[in-house]
């Protein structure tokens, strides 16, 4: 595998694929960003928003992997988990068995708020044993960053066009109950 190379420009692909639409294009960049420099056979981005967690799958079909104590384990400690093999994951029990059950073995949790982003985390893994150990951290950490930031970005961006379309729909409807 080459070495990545062009952080700025992965960076900007992702800032480029922020947009109205929930985040959807930059859940698609991202996922093709992390299937050529971190394979996978499982993954997802778990967002934290206070109340819950909630998710997005960039695998198919959409298997949840990582419990919520060990999404926010990663998120508190702003730090990247690698768990080689299932023994690993003692700590989190729930998380470890919900991979036995889809037959995943190794895993890699990387936090969404690296970069002063949002709770959360981007959580992958595979069926085969150390999988990610030559995983280039230092290329997917701030990846993984940015795309926290620019998923809260399209997500408030998303917010606020609901909001305008509702403001003028609802002026659409005052101005037609004013007419004669």
């Amino acid at each position: 595998m080459q070495k990545p190379t062009d952080l700025a420009g992965t960076l900007l692909a992702l800032v480029a694929s922020t947009s109205w639409d929930g985040g959807t294009e930059l859940l698609r960049t991202l996922r093709a960003i992390l299937e050529r420099w971190a394979p996978f056979d499982a993954g997802e981005v778990a967002l934290y928003d206070g109340k819950e967690i909630r998710r997005w799958s960039l695998a198919d079909p959409e298997d949840w992997v990582a419990a919520s104590d060990m999404v926010l384990h990663v998120s508190l400690e702003k730090a990247p988990l690698r768990a080689d093999d299932l023994p690993d994951l003692e700590s989190f029990s729930r998380t470890q068995g919900r991979m036995r059950i889809c037959g995943l073995r190794a895993l890699l949790a990387l936090p969404l708020a690296a970069a002063g982003g949002p709770d959360g985390a981007v959580v992958l893994a595979r069926s085969f044993g150390w999988a990610f150990a030559g995983a280039p951290m230092g290329f997917l950490s701030p990846v993984v960053g940015m795309a926290g930031l620019c998923l809260e970005r399209a997500l408030a961006l998303t917010a606020l066009r609901r909001e305008v379309d509702h403001l003028r729909e609802r002026k659409g409807r005052v101005s037609a109950s004013e007419e004669p």
